[in-house]
C-alpha cells in the first residue's frame, strides 16, 4: 500500500472514531457509555473545555409533594460521570435509583431524570447553573406518577471531593 494512502486511513480513523462516539452519545444508550468512558481526558478531543463536575456530590431537591415530606427522603450523594460535555449521575430518594444524564452548555447543566429501573415512574427535567464554588444550584421539574400535574422545585448539589 503506498504511503500516503497508509497516511490517510490512518488519519481517517480517529475521526471517524469521534464523528460515531457522537452519534452514539445522542442516543439512548448515551448514559451508560457517559459512565463507563468518563475515566477517559476528550476535552482536547472534541476542543473544547467545560466545567469539571466529576466526582461526588450532595444532592437535596426542594419539594411540596407530600411523598417526599421529609428532608431525608430527599437528600442523598450522587456520583457524577463526564464525558465530554456530556454528564451521567445516580442517586436514591425513598428507597428508589434515579438517574440524571444531561450536557453542559456555558455554566449549565441540562438535561433528565428519571428511575433506572422503572420504565414508567416519577421523571422529569432539570436545569442546574454550575458555580465556581464547587456548587450546582437550578430548578427541577417532574411529571408526577399519581396525577396530571407537574411539578418543580429549587434543587441544589455540593461538591464533597
Amino acid at each position: 500500500m503506498p504511503y500516503w494512502l497508509t497516511s490517510l486511513v490512518l488519519g481517517c480513523v480517529p475521526l471517524l472514531a469521534m464523528i460515531i462516539l457522537r452519534i452514539i452519545l445522542d442516543l439512548r444508550i448515551a448514559p451508560w457509555l457517559v459512565k463507563r468512558l468518563s475515566c477517559i481526558p476528550v476535552r482536547t478531543w472534541f476542543r473544547d473545555a467545560p466545567p469539571d463536575i466529576s466526582g461526588n456530590w450532595e444532592q437535596i431537591w426542594n419539594s411540596t409533594s407530600a411523598g417526599f415530606a421529609e428532608d431525608t427522603e430527599r437528600h442523598s450523594s450522587a456520583t457524577m460521570y463526564q464525558f465530554g460535555r456530556y454528564c451521567y449521575a445516580e442517586f436514591t430518594a425513598k428507597g428508589t435509583r434515579y438517574c440524571l444524564f444531561g450536557r453542559i452548555r456555558e455554566n449549565f447543566l441540562f438535561g433528565e431524570w428519571y428511575p433506572t429501573k422503572q420504565q414508567i415512574g416519577y421523571f422529569g427535567a432539570f436545569k442546574l447553573h454550575i458555580l465556581a464554588d464547587g456548587k450546582m444550584s437550578g430548578l427541577w421539574l417532574g411529571h408526577s406518577q399519581t396525577t396530571v400535574a407537574v411539578n418543580s422545585d429549587q434543587w441544589k448539589w455540593k461538591r464533597t471531593q
